[in-house]
């Protein structure tokens, strides 16, 4: 785009804020607030994006700002994208697990930790919220490390590392529980969501321009699992 895009914090900032405020709707007016909510809101933002596009407000770049990345062949690019294709389908799985299935594992397994906190903010829902609401508050500057990382170190060195250790933390959440369980799904999140630099330079780089907004869309599509 050639207007600058959010900042990385904001973004996950906003992610934080979206568990624990449906768990605020949920205990002030039942889960129909939590769904209706959150939609008329995501109506009238549509609406006024795309006012923004029919104004020229919103528009894609005209040039490619970084041309000496796409000095690649077709083979090279092809391999790229298979590679690319798999790890970006097994991040939207991730994405999927924490953003969407963290909250009923911590229903099951923080108990404990989350009935201190319910009688303060009105309910369970709101405490069991208020704890997925913390593992993003983790990753606010997530993407600032991945990017620092990935403009001292080698690309495909951070973008592996942080897959691997990615992979440990999911082991490890599988079997643990209470304070442990709470700590292991933080460094999960943190560490996909520092990956997500290199992996969007590798699109840049081995991506012709022609083509780049397309492989974006298929990654937007896997990123939904």
């Amino acid at each position: 785009a050639s207007k600058p895009a959010p900042s990385p914090a904001a973004t996950s900032a906003g992610m934080a804020a979206a568990p624990v405020g449906a768990g605020l709707l949920i205990a002030w007016d039942g889960w129909r607030a939590a769904y209706l909510t959150p939609g008329i809101l995501c109506f009238v933002i549509g609406l006024l994006l795309l006012a923004a596009w029919r104004k020229g407000l919103a528009t894609d770049a005209k040039v490619d700002r970084a041309p000496e990345a796409n000095a690649t062949d077709r083979g090279e690019v092809r391999r790229v994208f298979a590679v690319l294709l798999a790890t970006m389908t097994g991040s939207g799985f991730v994405y999927s697990g924490v953003a969407y299935m963290a909250p009923k594992l911590f229903e099951d397994r923080l108990q404990g930790l989350a009935s201190g906190v319910a009688p303060y903010l009105g309910g369970a829902e709101a405490s069991i919220g208020l704890f997925v609401s913390f593992v993003y508050v983790a990753t606010v500057f997530a993407n600032l490390v991945g990017g620092w990382l990935a403009d001292r170190m080698s690309l495909k060195l951070v973008y592996l590392g942080g897959w691997v250790m990615n992979a440990i933390a999911l082991s490890l959440a599988a079997q643990a529980t209470g304070a442990p369980l709470f700590a292991v799904v933080t460094a999960a999140a943190f560490l996909h969501t520092a990956s997500l630099p290199a992996e969007n330079s590798l699109i840049a780089r081995h991506t012709p321009i022609g083509w780049r907004s397309r492989v974006f869309g298929v990654k937007f599509i896997l990123s939904f699992g």
